[in-house]
């Protein structure tokens, strides 16, 4: 998701602690253990005008956490889809784009049916 923002003009936070105001701990692996990343950490809230909701079909769901940076500026072209409690932008798509969504946690580790469909989906858009 981060280098999809930046290929589009958009910036990062290089270290989420270093910015101001309060944010919850994106590191995972740090709070509970390496081996906790294939359990849910954190809500992610999704955008209900989003390509991500229409594969997902729910408001809030709950993902894995390994990032100390994220998406500052959104790039030219792309609209968020998600984002954590602490605003923190956990999701960006592309709309011009069949299938161009980037998620900030990692759905690989299957943390919920959410992550299922997320690559379903892709599958779909590959056939």
């Amino acid at each position: 998701m981060q280098l999809i923002n930046i290929i589009n003009g958009g910036d990062i936070i290089q270290h989420i602690p270093d910015e101001k105001g309060e944010f919850l701990n994106h590191e995972q692996s740090k709070v509970k253990g390496k081996e906790d990343s294939f359990k849910a950490y954190h809500q992610v809230f999704l955008e209900e005008n989003s390509k991500l909701y229409k594969i997902i079909a729910q408001k809030e769901i709950g993902t894995n956490s390994s990032h100390h940076q994220a998406v500052k500026n959104v790039g030219k072209g792309l609209k968020i889809n998600a984002y954590a409690s602490d605003g923190t932008i956990e999701g960006l798509e592309d709309e011009s784009h069949p299938f161009c969504i980037g998620v900030q946690w990692h759905p690989e580790f299957a943390v919920s049916d959410a992550d299922d469909k997320i690559f379903a989906a892709f599958i779909m858009a590959c056939k």
